[in-house]
């Protein structure tokens, strides 16, 4: 091999590296104002093949959405031709049942606002509407400051992933989350509902 394909081929095998890397850390944003993201934006809109074979070994796959100037996202998820129950940032599993179930309802809110209007994402919700319909899904409890400094402590570990953006009256809830609530995520949470069903029946 000549110093010059040697090169190029280490500038790829870096390009790969970093690519990955910034993927085990999370989400990735499009981003055309930050030079170290365009980079790596870049290699994974050019090198989405090559990523998704690195990843097969680890039964994951990419999920790549360039959705134009300023809009776009990436990220991993288990590879549906596995179990998807391993431990992951976005798997309903490792979230818990109350963090899902508030990220399957704020799926929700995005799909009835897209459904109702022409905005283009992040759709907005208001914090007071959230709890009301948040109320309807979960068990009452009495003390309404309780229940909405519990949801408040869910949601910012949310935007915390950058799924959603939390301002002092609303919820910015980001187009990514599409992706992650799919029907995998649904029947796994669905799975979760039935075996705590079970556990009860049998305590009683």
């Amino acid at each position: 091999m000549n110093e010059e394909k040697k090169q190029e081929y280490s500038k790829k095998t870096e390009e790969l590296r970093e690519a990955l890397t910034a993927l085990r850390k999370g989400i990735i944003f499009k981003n055309t104002r930050k030079p170290s993201i365009v980079r790596i934006w870049d290699t994974l809109r050019n090198k989405q093949e090559e990523i998704n074979r690195i990843l097969y070994y680890f039964s994951l796959e990419l999920v790549f959405k360039d959705e134009g100037l300023n809009d776009g996202y990436a990220f991993v998820q288990p590879a549906d031709i596995i179990d998807s129950s391993g431990d992951t940032s976005l798997d309903c599993v490792s979230m818990g049942p109350t963090k899902s179930w508030i990220m399957v309802l704020l799926r929700k809110a995005y799909y009835d606002k897209k459904l109702e209007s022409y905005d283009t994402p992040p759709m907005k919700i208001s914090r007071v509407e959230f709890y009301k319909t948040l109320r309807e899904y979960t068990k009452d409890m009495t003390d309404e400051d309780a229940f909405r400094l519990k949801v408040d402590q869910q949601l910012r570990s949310i935007d915390a992933l950058r799924i959603i953006r939390l301002k002092e009256k609303e919820i910015e809830i980001r187009s990514v989350i599409e992706s992650i609530i799919n029907a995998s995520w649904l029947e796994k949470m669905d799975e979760i509902e039935t075996a705590k069903s079970m556990e009860s029946e049998d305590e009683e």
